[in-house]
């Protein structure tokens, strides 16, 4: 998958959480609409929870090979012998650099993953709100929902 590709996939799944954040905000103004807002808040949270999930394993796997390889690389070169490197750190930045796309692939994993937390962050605070909103209707209607 290109780069540009892999911009396209997170930038689709920011703008499709944004949608989803939206419209639950929608569904909160309106009274008479929040029992079915917290019901759908709840579903998505927990689609939400399941993609971050799936996020993290990934994550885990690149991880895996990244270290893999660089240590395997980092054999290599040390038995070869026939490479002279001034210091470690030019041997460490010669394995990043031929890793780069692996270090890539890891990182847009990091923003999603951190997107998915603060996302999960945004629906618990709006299922908190939901309590606040009740709260409100009733100081300005009275005790009762109609």
């Amino acid at each position: 998958m290109e780069s540009s590709d892999k911009k396209m996939t997170i930038e689709s799944i920011f703008d499709r959480w944004g949608e989803h954040i939206e419209e639950l905000r929608e569904k909160m103004s309106d009274i008479k609409q929040l029992n079915h807002a917290q019901l759908e808040m709840y579903a998505k949270r927990q689609n939400l929870v399941e993609e971050r999930g799936v996020v993290l394993i990934n994550m885990a796997e690149i991880n895996s090979q990244v270290k893999a390889l660089y240590s395997q690389k980092y054999k290599e070169y040390k038995e070869k012998g026939n490479l002279i490197y001034k210091s470690e750190v030019q041997l460490e930045n010669l394995i990043k650099g031929e890793l780069a796309d692996k270090y890539h692939k890891l990182e847009m994993y990091k923003v999603l993953a951190e997107f998915y937390e603060e996302t999960l962050k945004t629906i618990d605070n709006m299922i908190y709100g939901v309590r606040n909103v009740i709260t409100i209707h009733q100081l300005a209607n009275g005790d009762t929902f109609k």
